[in-house]
């Protein structure tokens, strides 16, 4: 599996990122952290995501984009319901209260 295209200009990047197939059909891509950086910028990458209503997570040094603005339920991790964590229990409050755990 090859690595995305280099962008040739800046205005080029929303367009390789979200032309994918992935994101043709609702699905998730991926980009690298330092690729983001890099070639677009954070800050734009994250508003485009945000313009699309997609959802986005980062983790381990990739930004995942699921490319469809459906309802989240996450299953396990640190917001899963069953999670003890540290983190989940002290913000967990306040994610239900603005929608964003159930």
């Amino acid at each position: 599996m090859q690595g995305p295209v280099p962008i040739r200009s800046k205005a080029d990047w929303a367009a390789q990122v979200f032309s994918a197939k992935a994101a043709q059909r609702g699905a998730v891509v991926r980009r690298s952290v330092d690729w983001v950086e890099r070639e677009v910028g954070r800050e734009a990458f994250i508003a485009e995501v945000r313009r699309r209503g997609y959802h986005m997570l980062e983790c381990a040094g990739q930004f995942v984009i699921i490319c469809n603005a459906g309802e989240i339920r996450v299953v396990c991790g640190i917001f899963a319901e069953n999670s003890d964590s540290i983190f989940r229990r002290k913000i967990g409050g306040l994610l239900r209260r603005i929608g964003l755990l159930r």
